[in-house]
Protein backbone atom coordinates (compact mmCIF):
# COMPACT_ATOMS: atom_id res chain seq x y z
CA UNK A 1 0.00 0.00 0.00
CA UNK A 2 2.96 2.52 0.50
CA UNK A 3 4.26 1.86 -2.75
CA UNK A 4 1.19 2.25 -4.59
CA UNK A 5 0.63 5.91 -2.68
CA UNK A 6 4.29 6.66 -3.15
CA UNK A 7 3.66 6.48 -6.84
CA UNK A 8 -0.02 8.09 -7.13
CA UNK A 9 1.67 10.72 -5.66
CA UNK A 10 4.44 11.33 -7.65
CA UNK A 11 1.71 10.87 -10.63
CA UNK A 12 -0.23 13.27 -9.51
CA UNK A 13 2.38 16.12 -9.70
CA UNK A 14 3.76 14.96 -12.89
CA UNK A 15 0.30 15.50 -14.17
CA UNK A 16 -0.42 18.63 -12.62
CA UNK A 17 -1.93 18.46 -9.35
CA UNK A 18 0.83 21.33 -7.60
CA UNK A 19 -1.60 24.20 -9.68
CA UNK A 20 -4.65 22.42 -9.64
CA UNK A 21 -4.79 22.62 -5.52
CA UNK A 22 -2.19 25.73 -5.30
CA UNK A 23 0.73 24.30 -3.27
CA UNK A 24 4.33 24.58 -4.06
CA UNK A 25 7.20 21.87 -4.48
CA UNK A 26 7.72 22.47 -0.53
CA UNK A 27 4.26 22.50 0.55
CA UNK A 28 3.53 18.97 -1.17
CA UNK A 29 6.71 17.36 -0.10
CA UNK A 30 6.06 18.09 3.63
CA UNK A 31 2.37 16.80 3.06
CA UNK A 32 4.13 13.94 1.96
CA UNK A 33 6.47 13.75 4.30
CA UNK A 34 3.66 13.60 7.10
CA UNK A 35 1.39 11.16 4.97
CA UNK A 36 4.79 8.90 5.18
CA UNK A 37 5.90 9.39 8.59
CA UNK A 38 2.34 8.54 10.17
CA UNK A 39 2.09 5.81 7.77
CA UNK A 40 5.19 3.97 9.26
CA UNK A 41 4.05 4.64 12.95
CA UNK A 42 1.02 3.16 12.24
CA UNK A 43 2.65 -0.35 10.97
CA UNK A 44 4.75 -0.05 13.44
CA UNK A 45 2.54 0.58 16.39
CA UNK A 46 0.29 -2.35 14.29
CA UNK A 47 3.13 -4.86 14.85
CA UNK A 48 3.82 -3.90 18.20
CA UNK A 49 -0.34 -4.93 18.71
CA UNK A 50 -0.10 -8.37 16.64
CA UNK A 51 2.94 -9.52 19.09
CA UNK A 52 1.28 -8.03 22.31
CA UNK A 53 -2.08 -9.83 21.16
CA UNK A 54 0.00 -12.92 20.50
CA UNK A 55 1.60 -12.47 23.29
CA UNK A 56 -1.87 -13.01 25.36
CA UNK A 57 -2.72 -15.89 23.70
CA UNK A 58 -0.91 -17.99 23.87
CA UNK A 59 1.38 -16.80 27.65
CA UNK A 60 -1.21 -17.91 29.87
CA UNK A 61 -1.18 -21.15 28.05
CA UNK A 62 2.05 -21.59 29.46
CA UNK A 63 1.03 -20.94 33.21
CA UNK A 64 -0.26 -24.07 34.39
CA UNK A 65 -2.32 -24.40 37.78
CA UNK A 66 -0.60 -27.87 38.54
CA UNK A 67 2.45 -26.58 37.95
CA UNK A 68 1.98 -23.49 40.77
CA UNK A 69 3.97 -22.50 42.80
CA UNK A 70 7.16 -22.41 40.53
CA UNK A 71 5.37 -22.39 37.33
CA UNK A 72 8.43 -24.06 34.98
CA UNK A 73 6.44 -24.14 32.22
CA UNK A 74 5.86 -20.86 32.02
CA UNK A 75 9.25 -19.49 33.50
CA UNK A 76 10.86 -21.81 30.46
CA UNK A 77 8.45 -20.51 27.55
CA UNK A 78 9.67 -16.75 28.76
CA UNK A 79 13.42 -17.59 28.64
CA UNK A 80 12.81 -19.29 25.24
CA UNK A 81 10.99 -16.42 23.92
CA UNK A 82 13.51 -14.07 24.99
CA UNK A 83 16.43 -15.96 23.72
CA UNK A 84 14.55 -15.97 20.35
CA UNK A 85 14.30 -12.15 20.47
CA UNK A 86 17.77 -11.57 21.15
CA UNK A 87 19.00 -13.66 18.26
CA UNK A 88 16.24 -12.10 15.73
CA UNK A 89 17.45 -8.50 17.04
CA UNK A 90 20.92 -9.39 16.76
CA UNK A 91 20.92 -11.67 13.63
CA UNK A 92 18.45 -8.61 11.95
CA UNK A 93 21.50 -5.99 13.10
CA UNK A 94 24.15 -8.35 11.53
CA UNK A 95 22.53 -8.22 8.50
CA UNK A 96 21.95 -4.65 8.08
CA UNK A 97 26.25 -4.13 9.36
CA UNK A 98 26.64 -6.58 6.41
CA UNK A 99 24.09 -4.84 4.05
CA UNK A 100 25.81 -1.35 4.62
CA UNK A 101 29.14 -2.60 4.16
CA UNK A 102 28.09 -3.66 0.61
CA UNK A 103 26.43 -0.35 -0.28
CA UNK A 104 29.91 1.51 1.52
CA UNK A 105 31.05 2.43 -1.75
CA UNK A 106 27.62 3.36 -3.88
CA UNK A 107 27.12 5.49 -0.63
CA UNK A 108 30.50 7.34 -0.27
CA UNK A 109 31.00 7.71 -4.02
CA UNK A 110 27.20 9.52 -3.97
CA UNK A 111 26.47 7.40 -7.20
CA UNK A 112 23.27 6.24 -5.95
CA UNK A 113 22.52 9.61 -5.23
CA UNK A 114 19.95 10.01 -9.04
CA UNK A 115 18.17 6.74 -7.42
CA UNK A 116 17.06 9.12 -4.56
CA UNK A 117 13.73 9.81 -5.62
CA UNK A 118 12.88 6.55 -7.44
CA UNK A 119 10.08 4.15 -5.95
CA UNK A 120 12.96 1.10 -5.19
CA UNK A 121 12.81 -0.85 -1.92
CA UNK A 122 15.65 -0.74 0.20
CA UNK A 123 16.76 -3.49 -1.35
CA UNK A 124 16.75 -2.05 -5.18
CA UNK A 125 17.98 1.28 -3.87
CA UNK A 126 22.05 1.31 -3.74
CA UNK A 127 21.71 4.06 -1.83
CA UNK A 128 20.03 3.24 0.76
CA UNK A 129 21.76 3.15 4.39
CA UNK A 130 20.70 1.35 7.61
CA UNK A 131 20.72 3.12 10.77
CA UNK A 132 20.17 1.62 14.04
Amino acid sequence: MCSLDKSNAGNAKLFGLLENIGINGTQFNLALMYFFFTYGLIVLYAWFYIAWATGNIIGPQTFRADQAPEYTGGTVAMIVCYIIAMFAITSYGIICHSDNKKRAEAIESRMAADQDWLDLTDRENKGFKYTT
